[in-house]
This record gives C-alpha cells, structure tokens and sequence, in this order.
C-alpha cells in the first residue's frame, strides 16, 4: 500500500513538471526593437533641476503565453551603457568613465523577470519581480509593467507594446560620485516595442 502511494506521489510530481515544462515552452517571444524603444532616466541636479537622459541601445525579449489578454508576461532587457546620452558630450563622457557607470569594466545593465503577477483590478498590468544588474552588483526589484497590446502590422510582422517605471538608489549600486550635489534617486522609465520572433519550422 505505501508502496503504490510512493508511485502515485511520483506520478503526481513528474507530470507536475511536466506541466511547468510546457507552459515555459509555451511563452512567445517578442525580440525588443531598439529603434522603437528608449530608456529614460532623469535624476535632480543640485537640488534645484533636473538632468534628463536616456540609452540608445537596449535588446531583450518580452515573452506571453497569448496574445489577447495574457497571463503570463516576462521581460529581460540588457542596456549598453555606453549608448547614454544626455546631449551634452562632454557630461556623457564622464558618465561613462569610473565615477558612474565604468564602462571599459560593466559592459550591460541587464533586467531578468523571475516571478510574474498580473494584477487583477488591471489585467493589463503585471508585477514582475526580478534582478537587476548594475556595475555588477545584483539586486532584486519589483516594478509595475503595463502591457499595451499586440497588433499585427501591414507588413505582417506582429508586434507588442508595453512600459513601466520605477526608481532606484545608485548608491546601492556603489555608485556614489557627486552625491547629494547630484541625488541619489534617479527616475527610470521604458517605453519597449518588440516583435515576434521567427518560429521554427514544424
């Protein structure tokens, strides 16, 4: 008799994976297009403005299990920080040196969805919860990401929306130049488009 409970707990358990192996599998990948996104940012300069910038060059995927109303959503995203730009050459040149983002040692930022909820007073908001990555150091976060829709374009590629923002503390990075002159909360917000990937053959 313990015998077959042991099977039948097996059993339970292995088609159990079984069952997370294919909803995983069955998540559609959109690839993020970099000329129809943008990371801003915008962090206050000695307590009196604001400095306002943004990166250039951001890749990743935002993956769903359906296209009308998903439940699932995730998104990893990598930022090269060498794409800042602020307009002002010279202050982007120093972003780029050790005193804030060392880009000749960090080549990316990178944003990985660990966990997932779609909130349900809006099922076209979800919270994800993740890891952040910055000057190598890890950190976990939870943002409020707002998925816009899918449509399908007049050149049948079909293509996703969706944005979110939220605030961090550089510091908590080891990012400490300047501060409080320049704060230490800076202001994100991202605006992604992407588009589905190529599917392979059956």
């Amino acid at each position: 008799m313990r015998r077959q409970q042991t099977l039948v707990a097996a059993g339970i358990i292995f088609f159990a994976l079984i069952g997370t192996t294919v909803q995983a599998q069955s998540l559609k990948a959109f690839e993020i297009d970099k000329d129809h996104s943008a990371v801003v940012f915008k962090i206050k300069n000695r307590g009196i403005s604001f400095v306002v910038g943004r990166f250039n060059d951001i890749s990743g995927t935002i993956s769903i299990n359906k296209r009308s109303r998903p439940s699932e959503l995730t998104v990893t995203a990598e930022v090269n920080p060498r794409s800042v730009d602020t307009g002002v050459r010279k202050r982007d040149r120093h972003l780029k040196g050790k005193d804030f983002f060392d880009t000749s040692t960090f080549k990316t930022i990178r944003f990985e969805t660990k966990e997932f909820k779609r909130q349900d007073e809006d099922k076209s908001k979800f919270e994800l919860t993740g890891v952040l990555t910055l000057l190598g150091k890890k950190q976990s976060m939870t943002l409020i990401y707002e998925h816009l829709g899918v449509k399908t374009m007049p050149d049948k590629s079909i293509r996703i929306g969706g944005q979110t923002s939220f605030t961090l503390k550089r510091s908590e990075f080891g990012m400490n130049h300047m501060i409080p002159e320049i704060a230490d909360e800076v202001t994100v917000t991202v605006y992604l488009e992407a588009k589905l990937s190529a599917q392979p053959a059956a």
